[in-house]
């Protein structure tokens, strides 16, 4: 049941985009399916749900350093990823009669703005 609720969402989504472009696919595939699970209670025919979520915001804890040799890869792919969007957007939004783009100055200004 699970697997045709998901297979219902897609198809909305792909007709959506299709037959009206401008409407907002996404929010109206959510809005949908929201809708369903509360009013033909879907969960009691087998569609699976996320469960309970805790209301308000999770408590404030110090991260784990310990996890930093598993994720120091993943967090240096994330960066590389993150500076090369960084300069090829600018280098795709720079007119020509603007100076060209410097790598370091993108890269220091990147990491200002996410201080």
């Amino acid at each position: 049941a699970t697997v045709a609720v998901g297979i219902a969402m897609v198809a909305t989504l792909v007709l959506l985009e299709r037959y009206c472009p401008s409407a907002p696919a996404p929010l109206v595939a959510v809005s949908l399916g929201i809708a369903a699970m509360g009013l033909f209670h879907l969960d009691d025919h087998g569609v699976a749900t996320v469960g309970h979520i805790p209301r308000g915001l999770p408590p404030l804890t110090l991260p784990d350093l310990s996890m930093t040799a598993e994720l120091w890869l993943g967090a240096l792919g994330v960066a590389l990823m993150s500076f090369t969007e960084t300069i090829a957007a600018g280098r795709a939004f720079a007119r020509d009669d603007e100076p060209p783009v410097v790598a370091n100055r993108e890269l220091l200004a990147t990491g200002i703005g996410n201080v």
